[in-house]
């Protein structure tokens, strides 16, 4: 994005300006702070884009802020408040084109508020949400982007949102680095079984995620579902999560789990999710839909309703280095701190796992795990096998 001159930048301040090819257009009195007076800013930026800088206060949204290729929007911080106005049913913020997709998007410094108590969730077909060629089904989202490249967010907080917080959907590149996203996907927002947490991506590859803060998120943190292959996650933090899992992919391949950390992850209700998650549920075809390769190095996940761990169908993952404190808080026989499920040549090794209720380490219907050098302390049992052909253990420390 080129932004060589002041001609490039949206200025809102005491009040809305734009500042277009040197010229300088009064587009309204700050007072109003709506939405459609950014909307105008952003429609006036050249056609190689800009930046859209919004003053400190609370601007009321009817409408999605529709962001075009090489646009920025950015503000004040937690004093530019970007608020859903009640009943409108809509995500905050999309792209432009949702159809062939934007590139170059920039979103800093906002905090997006969902209005949740004065909203209503009125859709009940979930697979619209992510397939919808138009945003009519896209509703209670803080933002939903489609076919995008290169998109960063970065120190945006989103809360009070019914459902996810971002929705990305067939995008590449994407990077979200210091975000907070606190009560999202609430307990009267839709569920599904495929475990959507407060950012849900959807064949997005290639996505970076650092130092991100997820707190009181119902269903979890980041959820990457089909086709999110190469994504990393690095140094995010997830807590409170009632019925969700902290970090989770499903049916995406190379993904990389590192310098985590997740506390009271599914705890409520007798949930049985995992602080982190690689699976292929039962209902889909692994062969078509894989989730290979996926690797989980030096977490920190503690006080979980089922595992702290689980790999569900995923060959060849690597769960290394990870400290796991509190796991399967809700009792299930079955589970423990690491379970490997249906899951050929698993490598687990330098764990930590300490006071789970189940076993330190479970592996079941799985084939050439690899299991060394873990110490399991506090638990009722350390390695427990069942159905596990050519499993290999060495220098393990059962205390």
């Amino acid at each position: 994005m080129k932004r060589s001159n002041i001609s490039r930048i949206i200025l809102f301040h005491v009040t809305v300006l734009v500042l277009c090819f040197g010229g300088m257009v009064h587009a309204g009195d700050a007072g109003a702070m709506t939405g459609e007076m950014i909307q105008q800013a952003i429609d006036r930026l050249p056609a190689d884009g800009g930046q859209v800088d919004l003053g400190e206060g609370v601007w009321t949204i009817r409408k999605p802020l529709r962001l075009k290729s090489g646009s920025r929007l950015c503000g004040r911080g937690e004093k530019t408040v970007l608020l859903l106005a009640g009943g409108v049913q809509i995500p905050c913020i999309a792209n432009s084109d949702i159809t062939n997709g934007n590139t170059d998007v920039v979103l800093c410094s906002l905090l997006l508020d969902g209005n949740s108590a004065g909203q209503t969730f009125t859709s009940n077909d979930w697979g619209k949400r992510w397939s919808a060629a138009g945003l009519d089904a896209v509703d209670n989202v803080g933002v939903y982007i489609k076919g995008c490249s290169n998109v960063l967010l970065s120190n945006i907080v989103v809360r009070n949102f019914l459902n996810e917080a971002v929705m990305a959907v067939r995008c590449g590149g994407i990077q979200v680095m210091q975000c907070t996203f606190s009560n999202i996907c609430q307990s009267n927002s839709p569920r599904n079984d495929f475990a959507q947490g407060a950012f849900y991506t959807r064949y997005a590859a290639d996505c970076l995620f650092v130092s991100n803060v997820f707190l009181d998120c119902h269903e979890g943190g980041i959820a990457l579902g089909f086709g999110s292959d190469r994504n990393r996650l690095i140094g995010n933090r997830s807590e409170r999560s009632p019925s969700g899992e902290g970090f989770f992919v499903g049916c995406g391949s190379g993904n990389l789990f590192l310098g985590n950390t997740v506390r009271y992850s599914s705890h409520a209700g007798g949930g049985t999710g995992a602080g982190i998650s690689a699976s292929v549920p039962p209902s889909i075809d692994k062969d078509k839909y894989p989730a290979v390769r996926n690797m989980m190095i030096s977490n920190i996940i503690e006080h979980t309703g089922g595992n702290g761990i689980t790999v569900m169908r995923a060959d060849n993952a690597t769960v290394s280095g990870n400290i796991i404190r509190y796991g399967n808080e809700n009792g299930n026989r079955n589970q423990g701190g690491i379970k490997i499920y249906m899951s050929a040549n698993a490598v687990i090794d330098g764990n930590i796992l300490e006071s789970c209720a189940g076993a330190g380490i479970v592996i079941q219907s799985s084939s050439g795990a690899a299991v060394s050098s873990n110490r399991i302390s506090g638990c009722p049992e350390g390695v427990k096998k069942d159905n596990a052909p050519d499993t290999s253990e060495h220098g393990n420390d059962v205390r």
